[in-house]
């Protein structure tokens, strides 16, 4: 992985830049805007402080309009990346740094530049360069066979972002998937490769972008409209995540996105729409053995059934389930919880829980079940110290504090059981569940138990 450590030093976010300006805001708003990975703002903001700081020392101003051409290219502006490079080739050429040199090379291939590509085969002397630079470009003048060159370099820009990704160079990931796709935005892989680095990078808006860019007859087109979804999620923008899955269900039908459109609506707590969408996946099968992979739906629409009222419906989904995933956790605790809270099969709640407890032993939410049940079965002592175990897992959730305030007044611990209630009701803004009677809540507080 020699490219990999020498091009260790390839991050936007880092390097400091040492200025003497009397106008330090956009310069501020540029390293601010790269800390944030906001690439617009920092490559506008660099542009504006060059623009206004045109007799600053030469040193200076060769680093900040290196910065500039850095950061426009993450923004995928790669005509003005090109054109602060090519401004520092022509009034400074030994101040370009490593990256200009690069960009370029890649400029030069793309444009059929040969003059150009001779200037920066004569001026590249790193060594992870002439590994991945030299070699594309020396054929490049000999043949002249400009075609397979260009996808034979976009090629190696491309495997270097992976290789990058691979090694959590989220900076250096983005910076050669531009190269990439500004070379070769036809190139398998690219688009999608580019989408994904600004998506891990919680660059949402130009992720969403990228991922539209995705054609559709590319083998992840669904994958790729799945994610975009959810990059506009991730934005606060729900609605226009949905139509857009709803739009390309139409147009494109698949399983997995009527799947992700019934966990759109139940996180939204449109439990209908949920129960609609799931309940096509699971009928898509016709009475078929269900791949694990859609079989989930059982549990998510016994959510939303349950939710909805409809807990016999739910017992059941619950218990298809678990046909399906015997070991999980989840499924065991709300099929487990689910009968104690109503008072049925509490002795086979109990065991189910237990099993779910040992797989996953520091669940707040499956220790109260456990509690509970044991409150159930009027075995209060030891309720008390298991729900006080949940408590310390889950400290602010108001069901759990409302359950050990319960089980302290039955032990006689009366002055602690009203401070757990009222807790509960501090906290009743967590409740997303909606699990909690707040008027319940206010009487015991009033009267006990």
């Amino acid at each position: 992985m020699r490219i990999i450590l020498t091009f260790a030093a390839l991050s936007i976010v880092s390097c400091p830049i040492t200025v003497q300006a009397q106008n330090f805001s956009d310069y501020l708003i540029a390293r601010q805007a790269q800390q944030e990975r906001d690439w617009n703002k920092a490559s506008n903001s660099w542009e504006n402080f060059l623009k206004e700081n045109k007799d600053f020392p030469k040193d200076s101003i060769a680093d900040i309009r290196s910065r500039a051409s850095l950061t426009a290219l993450a923004s995928g502006d790669y005509e003005t990346a090109i054109k602060a490079a090519q401004e520092t080739l022509e009034k400074d050429k030994n101040a370009l740094g490593v990256f200009d040199k690069m960009l370029l090379a890649t400029y030069a291939v793309k444009e059929d530049d040969l003059t150009l590509a001779k200037t920066v085969l004569k001026d590249i002397k790193e060594d992870a360069f002439k590994q991945l630079v030299i070699p594309t470009i020396e054929n490049y003048l000999k043949k002249g066979d400009y075609e397979t060159d260009r996808l034979n370099f976009a090629a190696a820009l491309r495997d270097l972002s992976k290789l990058f990704l691979q090694e959590g160079r989220e900076d250096s990931t983005l910076l050669f998937a531009r190269l990439a796709d500004y070379l070769a935005p036809d190139l398998d892989g690219v688009e999608l490769l580019l989408a994904d680095t600004l998506f891990s990078t919680d660059n949402y808006a130009a992720a969403y972008e990228a991922y539209l860019n995705v054609p559709k007859d590319h083998p992840d087109f669904i994958k790729a409209r799945l994610l975009a979804a959810r990059s506009l999620k991730e934005q606060g923008k729900v609605d226009e995540a949905i139509s857009l899955l709803q739009d390309t269900q139409k147009q494109h039908p698949s399983l997995d996105i009527t799947y992700e459109l019934g966990d759109y609506f139940r996180a939204e707590d449109n439990h209908k729409q949920a129960i609609r969408y799931y309940t096509d996946v699971i009928k898509s099968f016709n009475g078929k053995e269900i791949p694990k992979r859609y079989a989930y739906a059982y549990y998510l629409r016994a959510i939303s059934y349950e939710s909805e009222k409809q807990w016999e419906k739910a017992e059941t989904d619950l218990m298809k389930a678990l046909e399906y995933f015997p070991d999980d956790a989840h499924i065991l605790n709300y099929l487990g919880y689910g009968w104690i809270d109503r008072d049925k099969n509490i002795d086979q709640g109990i065991k189910m829980i237990r099993h779910a407890l040992k797989i996953e032993p520091n669940d707040g939410y499956i220790t109260d079940s456990l509690g509970w049940a044991l409150y159930k079965k009027g075995q209060y002592e030891e309720a008390v110290t298991t729900l006080e175990q949940a408590v310390e897992l889950v400290p602010y959730d108001p069901v759990l504090n409302d359950h050990l305030g319960d089980a302290y007044w039955q032990v006689g611990r009366k002055q602690e059981a009203v401070y757990q209630w009222e807790r509960a009701l501090n906290n009743k803004d967590q409740d997303i569940a909606g699990a909690l009677n707040t008027t319940d809540v206010e009487r015991k507080i009033a009267t006990g138990l």
